[in-house]
């Protein structure tokens, strides 16, 4: 029954695949943007700006990739946003593809997220609890490939920035469902908090979003710019236990859509293990694991 989210061999690269400039509704330029996620030890980067999309290959590095990005606003039967991801070497958006206005407000979610698709891009559904998303919407449409359990923006700005009930509602739908967390930035002096973290071989374009469409990666909240609990290995080992290998944090919390149990240490001392049986029937598990600062770590759900 052996089972991993994550690759067994490989390295971690950190990235941000929600940002904004100020060509839409950010404060900062694309270029000063990208030069400060490079600072800060960033592998990748998306400029999700409003409506249209961001293709610049040449901020590409051998260390550092620029993905194709667009933060997509949908207004029929309710106020979606809706990011589009793609690999610069393979997607059909171009640099400057604007989402027309009349797309946007007379066209269901379910089919701006088959045009990402068709357009070879992955749909990640934005910030649902600070829209106020019905939480039906989201489970009629489950053809996304995932939903923001986190952005930085709403929760320092609206303390709304959670979505954890809504993916867990999701996985008892969809288990293929999977959590991203992201800064959502609009202004890098609150940036540097959401991202997510792949496990590849090597960093190219195509490692990336292969890793974000099967769920290779592990998603990030590191509050206050503080260091995140990083997530080693989350598996299901021969016997059936759901296994947590982390960085010191307060507690781990493993769930299943059956039961869920917090592991703790002895007088609250840090864990950096958990271990937990799995029980028969369960149709997926996942692992959520804080920080004594607050900071948290989302694994992706195994699938059983």
């Amino acid at each position: 029954m052996l089972k991993f989210t994550m690759p067994t061999e490989g390295n971690f690269y950190r990235g941000n695949i929600h940002a904004h400039t100020n060509l839409s509704d950010g404060h900062d330029s694309l270029e000063d943007t990208v030069l400060r996620y490079k600072e800060k030890g960033y592998s990748f980067l998306a400029i999700t700006d409003h409506n249209f999309y961001t293709l610049k290959n040449e901020f590409s590095t051998d260390s550092f990739k620029l993905l194709g990005g667009c933060e997509i606003g949908c207004y029929k039967n309710g106020f979606h946003h809706v990011l589009a991801i793609g690999d610069p070497d393979t997607t059909k958006y171009k640099d400057g593809k604007t989402i027309a206005a009349d797309m946007r407000y007379n066209t269901p979610v379910y089919e701006i997220v088959k045009d990402i698709h068709d357009n070879g891009n992955i749909a990640i559904y934005a910030h649902p609890a600070s829209s106020g998303t019905d939480i039906n919407a989201l489970l009629e449409n489950v053809n996304f490939e995932g939903i923001e359990i986190f952005d930085a923006m709403h929760e320092k700005t609206e303390k709304n920035g959670f979505a954890d009930i809504y993916f867990d509602q999701m996985c008892s739908l969809s288990p293929k469902t999977f959590c991203y967390a992201a800064d959502n930035t609009h202004n890098l002096a609150a940036a540097f908090e959401g991202s997510v973290v792949i496990k590849t071989d090597k960093l190219t374009n195509a490692s990336i979003i292969d890793a974000l469409m099967r769920g290779a990666f592990y998603s990030s909240y590191a509050k206050d710019g503080k260091d995140p609990v990083e997530i080693n290995n989350f598996y299901i080992d021969e016997e059936g236990f759901a296994v947590l290998d982390c960085s010191k944090c307060r507690s781990v919390f493993i769930m299943t859509d059956m039961d869920s149990k917090l592991y703790e240490g002895p007088l609250h001392a840090p864990i950096t293990f958990a271990k937990h049986k799995i029980p028969e029937g369960a149709a997926y598990v996942r692992a959520v694991c804080t920080h004594e600062c607050g900071s948290i770590a989302w694994t992706q759900p195994i699938i059983l």
